[in-house]
């Protein structure tokens, strides 16, 4: 885009240098933009393809939220990692570090990037190397069970619930 023949053809007019310049400018930017792309889509796959069990995750600078399931789980198999207060914190450093992974527990770090409106900053990983399961509790005879089992029973009759239940087993 940025040619204009073999020299046999070239704009002789102030206008048509003008249009010509601001084409290649343009043409400069479009090209750049589409190879930074690229390149951005490339790197993310290659470090979803690079990480495929525990192990691997010690080339990387890793954080993850103190007290949670996931350091408990680094701590288990010796990853050395930091460590931050909770997810908005450990999102804070993941924007400051584009480069460290954060290891958090999937439920909840989708919540906070979806609270803070970051899905398109921030990639969250199809890889899970390890399956929590979650669940609630209420005293003996409480009022709340009444309460909340209808609602539970509507959602996981709905094609929402179908459709994650689908996409977690």
């Amino acid at each position: 885009m940025t040619t204009v023949g073999y020299g046999d053809r070239s704009p002789r007019t102030t206008g048509g240098r003008i249009i010509a310049l601001i084409w290649m400018f343009m043409a400069v930017i479009i090209i750049s933009s589409l190879t930074a792309s690229i390149a951005s889509a490339l790197t993310v796959e290659s470090i979803n393809n690079e990480i495929n069990s525990v192990a691997e995750l010690d080339r990387f600078n890793v954080v993850s939220v103190r007290s949670s399931s996931s350091q408990e789980f680094l701590n288990l198999y010796k990853i050395k990692h930091e460590e931050v207060k909770d997810g908005v914190s450990g999102i804070a450093y993941l924007l400051n570090h584009p480069d460290d992974l954060l290891i958090y527990d999937l439920p909840i770090l989708n919540y906070e990037i979806e609270q803070q409106n970051l899905q398109d900053d921030i990639q969250v990983l199809e890889k899970t190397l390890k399956k929590d399961y979650f669940s609630y509790s209420f005293p003996k005879d409480s009022d709340l069970i009444d309460q909340v089992d209808p609602v539970l029973i509507s959602a996981m009759k709905t094609m929402e619930w179908s459709r994650l239940m689908k996409n977690y087993n």
